[in-house]
């Protein structure tokens, strides 16, 4: 009987581990306005939450989840909050992740780093953070507007840093810790039972 609980939480976590948020975080450097006004070779963050369950294929080996959130946080401007759609794709033909608009074809906006994990992540589990390159890219191609204005970064190549972590639900923590106390409570009863 106890064991028996112990896999039923274990089944009820694996079936849930498809469907957990995972956040995002994109870093760089770049030069570009907001609303018109510029800034300068400024470190910025990309943080952005979406949900495993919504992961997509666009073609085989391309994946990319629509955000659900976006926001950039742009050194000496502030944290701006996306309006304009986006997502994290991952491409392992090419070993590469990045930001872009969202949904299929979505044009990239900030492509890097390049690194042999992204040719087989798939997106359903925590990676990084991951350094090297990166590029900003296509923002003359239509706007993206943020919620101080439009935002646009001049094209050009820059330090990148990727990282990705899967974000525990509260229930799926409560089924951790369910699932953990019958582990336990199931230990205890087993070695109290060899020794009487």
């Amino acid at each position: 009987m106890r064991w028996s609980l112990t896999v039923v939480v274990y089944a009820a976590l694996s079936a849930n581990a498809f469907a957990l948020p995972i956040m995002f975080t994109h870093t760089g450097r770049g030069s570009g306005t907001i609303d018109d006004m510029p800034f300068s070779d400024a470190d910025f963050t990309v943080t952005a939450l979406g949900a495993t369950e919504n992961r997509n294929d666009e073609t085989p080996g391309l994946f990319f989840i629509n955000h659900d959130s976006s926001s950039i946080d742009i050194r000496g401007v502030g944290v701006l909050q996306f309006v304009t759609p986006t997502r994290t794709f991952v491409n392992n033909g090419v070993t590469i992740v990045g930001f872009s608009r969202a949904g299929f074809s979505g044009l990239d906006l900030f492509n890097g780093p390049a690194n042999q994990v992204f040719g087989s992540w798939d997106m359903l589990s925590s990676v990084g953070p991951i350094d090297g390159t990166g590029n900003l890219l296509q923002w003359l191609s239509s706007p993206v507007v943020t919620d101080a204005g439009v935002l646009l970064f001049s094209s050009g190549s820059s330090n990148a840093t990727f990282k990705a972590t899967i974000v525990p639900e509260p229930t799926s923590m409560l089924l951790m810790a369910i699932g953990a106390l019958a582990f336990g409570l199931g230990f205890c009863l087993r070695r109290q039972g060899k020794r009487a």
